[in-house]
């Protein structure tokens, strides 16, 4: 029997094409790897495990959280932006380590080396310090800030972290000059806070809440709009007459070059996983709230990220300590 060519090359397309179709569809085929470019224990690691326990579920493929901190997250970055653009490995962290640390230092990677796949939580910066500290109050701190500009030691997350971020702009709009201290994440930081080497730090409600709550530290301000409904009795800045309002946003990112058909499969899965009544309670218990946002606004966002280091780059903010 005599078959024509072009009837042979038509089944041949359906059955190729059926086969790319089942094999995006059945996106993930193993263990995705959600690396964390900062140190265990502090805000973006805490929020990671919490968020991928419940990814997992959804994706029904188990969720790694791999640790590479060190260069404010650059590290951690470039590892996945290097990696292969098929889902399997994540990135997930806060804008400024795509935004402003490219701006600090030199780094493999820019923000178009990522696929923005979708926020997680937000989580409030604070002021905090030893229990014992001689700041009692936010007045108590500022003064002494002015009296002696640069004598006291503020650590923070490293460079291009949110906290840093977040310590710089304080600088500016309390118009005072601290000894800037950096570290490699929140854990590392914090331990030397409690340990007096340094005498403050700007932290994430995240890493420092069983801190707080246990009673080996003290938050003088927290730097949201509003009061923290988990610290109703700490001020805001912005009631210490110091103009700032910050909040710190985590997303996941995937490399570019990532299929839309994959990144459309994450983006269904964290939103799906962020609305489980279980994981917005677990973040809620550490200080976070669930955030959900589609790839495009996370984009959007991203871009007006980018603008604002932009604009801190030009006002000199983000010069190398």
């Amino acid at each position: 029997m005599i078959i024509d060519r072009r009837v042979l090359f038509a089944v041949a397309s359906i059955f190729l094409a059926s086969v790319d179709g089942s094999a995006a569809t059945e996106f993930p085929q193993r263990a995705i790897t959600l690396v964390v470019p900062f140190s265990p224990g502090g805000n973006v690691d805490s929020t990671a495990r919490i968020a991928g326990l419940s990814l997992g579920t959804v994706l029904k493929q188990p969720i790694v959280v791999l640790n590479k901190p060190g260069a404010g997250g650059a590290i951690g970055a470039s590892y996945v932006a290097k990696a292969d653009p098929d889902g399997n490995t994540l990135l997930i962290t806060v804008p400024d380590t795509l935004t402003i640390v490219p701006r600090m230092m030199t780094t493999s990677y820019k923000m178009d080396s990522f696929r923005p796949v979708g926020t997680v939580a937000t989580t409030t910066p604070l002021l905090v310090v030893r229990s014992d500290s001689r700041f009692k109050t936010i007045q108590d701190f500022l003064s002494a800030a002015e009296a002696k500009p640069g004598s006291i030691l503020v650590a923070h997350d490293g460079p291009g972290s949110a906290s840093q971020l977040a310590l710089l702009q304080f600088a500016k709009a309390a118009n005072r000059s601290f000894n800037l201290v950096p570290y490699q994440g929140s854990a590392p930081a914090l331990t030397d806070l409690l340990g007096g080497q340094v005498d403050a730090a700007v932290d994430q409600m995240t890493s420092s809440l069983s801190y707080l709550k246990g009673g080996q530290m003290r938050a003088l301000a927290v730097m949201s709009r509003d009061r923290d409904p988990l610290l109703p009795d700490v001020p805001t800045l912005e009631e210490a007459g110091v103009n700032l309002n910050v909040m710190t946003t985590l997303g996941i990112y995937a490399p570019a070059g990532v299929p839309d058909a994959i990144v459309d499969t994450l983006e269904q899965a964290l939103v799906k996983a962020l609305g489980n009544g279980e994981l917005q309670n677990r973040m809620h218990s550490i200080g976070s709230n669930a955030l959900k946002s589609s790839a495009k606004n996370f984009r959007e966002q991203m871009l007006g990220e980018d603008k604002r280091a932009q604009a801190m780059e030009a006002a000199g903010l983000l010069a190398t300590e």
